[in-house]
C-alpha cells in the first residue's frame, strides 16, 4: 500500500512537473477544458503543490525508489545530498578563475539571449511610462508633436534609448515595431553588464572561492526582474548597472579618484531614477564607517555634480530649460500633493511581497549571509530597501537595483551555511535536502517570472482601432498606453485618453462624447450597469468587440 502511494506521489509530481515547464516554455495563458475556463499563467500555485508532494515524497522516501527504479533510491538522499553540498563548497574554492568568468560570460549571453527574445515575442506594453519613454525617442525621430507629461526626465530616454533608435533610423529601419524592439535592445545589452559587474564584486568579496562569485552571478541573472524588466525599455535595469559599478569602484579603488569615480556612477544612477539617490546614502554612510572622510566629501559632491549636469544637459535639449522635469516634479509631487492616490501601502510591504521581486530562499540566505566580513554589501541591500519602504510609492520593480547586492549576500548566505557544515553535520538532517530544493524551486518561480505582462493582444488591435478612426474622426481609448498611445494611432486626430476611474464615477465626460466618434472602453467597463446605456443616449452602439476591448462608434 505504501509503495502505491509513493508511485502514485511520482506520478503527481511528474505531472506537477510537466505543467511547470508548459509554463516556462509557453508562458501559459486561458484555455477551455471540457467547458470550463482553465487559467494557467504563472508557476506559483503549481510551485505550492510540487513543494508539497515533494515534501510528502521525502517522507516516504525508504517505503519505494522513485518510480519502482532501483538506481532512484531516496533512502539515503540526506547523506547524498550533503555529500553532493560538501562537494560543491570544495569547489567552489578551487574553480579556477578563467574558467569562472568563462561560465560568467555564458550566462550572460543566455540572460541576454533570453531578453531579447521577449522582447521581440511580445510587443505591448507592462504600463504607461514605457509608452511614454518611446514616444519621447520616436516622436523626435519622426518629428512628431506628441503630448509628453512634463516631469519626466529626458535624461534616460535620450540618452539610453535614442542613440540605438537613431542608428536603426539611419540603417533604413522605418517600422515602429522594429524601432520600439531596438530600444528595448538598447536596455537589454546594457542590463548584462550588471551580471559581469556582479562577477567582479564577488571576486572582491571571496577572493579565494571564485565559485561563489558565480553563485552569485547565478543567483543575480535568475531573477525575475532582471530577465523581465530587462527585456523593457523601462530604466532600472540600466540603472542596475551604474550602481553595482559604483560599489565595485569604491571597494576596489580607495582614492580620491575612486570616490570621485563612484560618486559621478552614483549621481547618474540618480539622475536615471530619482528613487536611487537612496544608493548615495548607503554609499556616504559606508565611506564614513571606514572613516574615509575625505572620499565622503568627494563621493558625494561628485553625485551632486554628475546628476545635475545629466539632468540639465538633457532636460535643456529635451525641454528646452535646464531642470525642467525636475522643478515640475517637485511642484506636482511635494507643492500640489497630486500623485496620491488612495492610501499608501504599509511600510513593510516590500516584506510581505517578497515573491513579486525576488524568492524566499534568496531573501532567506541573504539575512544570513549578512555578516561583519560583507558588511558593505550589507548596507547596499538593507538601507535602500529600508528607505524605499518608508516611501509612499511601492511597486515590485523598485527592488530591481537591490537585487545584485541581495544576490552577493545570498551568496555568502550559501557559503556560511556549507562551511559550517563542513566541520559539523547539520543538526537537522533533511537541512542539506531541504537547502537544495528550496533553492532549485525558487530558481523554477524565478524563471515564471521571466516573461513580462504586456498588453500584446491590445497592441495588435492597435491597427484595427486607427482603420476606425479615418477621415479625421476622433478616437477615444480607455487606458490609451495598453495599445501603444500615439506609437500605434499617431495619425488619429483627436486622441483622447480615458480614465478608467472617471468612467465608472462619472461616466464619459461631455467633450469626449463631442470630440470623439468611436470610443473603446475595456470589456469589464462597458459590462457595467448603465454604460452601454448612457453611450446608447449618446447615439453610440457597439460594433466590435475583443477579449479586451469593446469599440462604440456613433
Amino acid at each position: 500500500m505504501r509503495r502505491a502511494f509513493c508511485y502514485a506521489l511520482d506520478l503527481l509530481i511528474i505531472a506537477a512537473g510537466a505543467v511547470i515547464l508548459f509554463l516556462l516554455i509557453g508562458g501559459g495563458g486561458v484555455y477551455r477544458m471540457a467547458g470550463t475556463v482553465v487559467r494557467l499563467r504563472s508557476v506559483g500555485n503549481p510551485l505550492i503543490v510540487l513543494g508539497l508532494l515533494l515534501a510528502a515524497r521525502y517522507v516516504c522516501r525508504r517505503a519505494a525508489p522513485f518510480l519502482g527504479v532501483g538506481n532512484w533510491a531516496l533512502d539515503d538522499a540526506d547523506r547524498r545530498t550533503l555529500r553532493s553540498l560538501l562537494g560543491a563548497h570544495v569547489s567552489a574554492s578551487r574553480l579556477p578563475v578563467s574558467r569562472g568568468w568563462r561560465w560568467t560570460t555564458i550566462v550572460a549571453i543566455v540572460a541576454l539571449s533570453l531578453k531579447l527574445t521577449f522582447a521581440w515575442m511580445h510587443p505591448g506594453f507592462h504600463q504607461g511610462d514605457d509608452v511614454e519613454i518611446q514616444e519621447m525617442t520616436i516622436g523626435t525621430l519622426t518629428h512628431a508633436q506628441w503630448p509628453i507629461w512634463n516631469i519626466r526626465s529626458a535624461v534616460f530616454p535620450m540618452g539610453v534609448i535614442y542613440p540605438l533608435q537613431r542608428l536603426a533610423r539611419a540603417a533604413g529601419v522605418t517600422s515602429i515595431d522594429t524601432t520600439v524592439f531596438v530600444g528595448r535592445a538598447s536596455v537589454a545589452l546594457l542590463s548584462t553588464a550588471s551580471i559581469l559587474l556582479v562577477w567582479r564584486a564577488g571576486r572582491l568579496l571571496f577572493p579565494a572561492e571564485a565559485g561563489y562569485a558565480l553563485l552569485a552571478v547565478l543567483l543575480f541573472a535568475s531573477n525575475k526582474l532582471h530577465i523581465s524588466f530587462g527585456s523593457s525599455e523601462l530604466p532600472r535595469p540600466v540603472v542596475a548597472v551604474l550602481l553595482i559599478a559604483a560599489f565595485v569602484v569604491l571597494l576596489r579603488h580607495r582614492t580620491i579618484a575612486g570616490a570621485c569615480a563612484g560618486g559621478a556612477l552614483l549621481g547618474l544612477a540618480a539622475s536615471l531614477r530619482y528613487g536611487e539617490a537612496g544608493f548615495v546614502v548607503a554609499a556616504c554612510l559606508q565611506l564614513a564607517l571606514e572613516r574615509r572622510w575625505t572620499h565622503l566629501v568627494a563621493c558625494a559632491l561628485s553625485s551632486v555634480l554628475a546628476a545635475g549636469a545629466a539632468l540639465g544637459v538633457a532636460d535643456a535639449l529635451y525641454w528646452g530649460r535646464p531642470f525642467a522635469s525636475l522643478l515640475n516634479i517637485v511642484d506636482y509631487t511635494i507643492v500640489k500633493r497630486a500623485s496620491s492616490a488612495g492610501p499608501p501601502p504599509a511600510a513593510w510591504w516590500y516584506v510581505t511581497s517578497v515573491s513579486d521581486w525576488a524568492t524566499w530562499p534568496v531573501i532567506g540566505l541573504a539575512i544570513i549571509g549578512t555578516r561583519r566580513a560583507t558588511w558593505q554589501t550589507a548596507l547596499w541591500t538593507w538601507l535602500p530597501i529600508a528607505i524605499l519602504s518608508a516611501l509612499p510609492p511601492k511597486e515590485p520593480r523598485y527592488m530591481i537595483p537591490v537585487m545584485p547586492f541581495a544576490a552577493l549576500l545570498a551568496a555568502n548566505g550559501v557559503r556560511s551555511i556549507l562551511a559550517r557544515w563542513a566541520v559539523s553535520p547539520p543538526v537537522w538532517h533533511a537541512a542539506p535536502v531541504a537547502l537544495a530544493a528550496a533553492l532549485t524551486l525558487g530558481f523554477l518561480h524565478d524563471a515564471g517570472g521571466w516573461r513580462l505582462r504586456r498588453s500584446n493582444d491590445d497592441v495588435r488591435f492597435a491597427p484595427t482601432l486607427a482603420a476606425q478612426a479615418t477621415g479625421g474622426e476622433g478616437l477615444a481609448v480607455e487606458q490609451l498606453w495598453r495599445v501603444g498611445g500615439h506609437l500605434y494611432l499617431g495619425d488619429v486626430d483627436p486622441l483622447i485618453d480615458l480614465d478608467p476611474s472617471v468612467i465608472r464615477n462619472a461616466g464619459l465626460p461631455a467633450d469626449v462624447i463631442a470630440r470623439a466618434r468611436s470610443i473603446a472602453l475595456d470589456a469589464q467597463t462597458a459590462s457595467q450597469p448603465g454604460v452601454s446605456d448612457r453611450l446608447a443616449s449618446a447615439g453610440y452602439r457597439a460594433v466590435m468587440k475583443t477579449t479586451s476591448y469593446v469599440v462604440f462608434q456613433r
